[in-house]
């Protein structure tokens, strides 16, 4: 601005700098904004294919691709939620991190004396 004081440059130079001063403020709160979408993104495609990775060892799909693109996790969670419950037979309702054998009497055996 010391150069629009003294003469050397006009009113129109300092509007300018102004402006790009105002634009680049702009366009760094939309970089901020990019960023923040961009990171959420990719959080939900890595907990999407977590889900699609959960829906094909439950045998809710098959065909799962080693590395699918988000249009495909997408596509494949769609027909996973569209198989009907007596496609996919009994459920063992247990939980898994218990370590429990498979056969019930096993189980309760192991767990009781826990």
């Amino acid at each position: 601005m010391l150069p629009y004081f003294l003469g050397a440059a006009g009113p129109e130079q300092a509007l300018r700098r102004y402006h790009l001063k105002e634009a680049q403020r702009a366009q760094r709160a939309a970089q901020r904004k990019l960023d923040d979408a961009e990171r959420s993104r990719a959080a939900v495609d890595a907990n999407g294919l977590a889900l699609l990775r959960l829906a094909h060892r439950e045998g809710l799909v098959e065909g799962v691709p080693a590395a699918p693109d988000p249009q495909k996790i997408h596509f494949l969670l769609e027909q996973a939620l569209t198989v009907p419950a007596s496609a996919i037979g009994p459920v063992d309702l247990r939980d898994q991190r218990q370590g429990c054998p498979t056969s019930s009497e096993a189980c309760v055996a192991s767990c009781s004396t826990r």
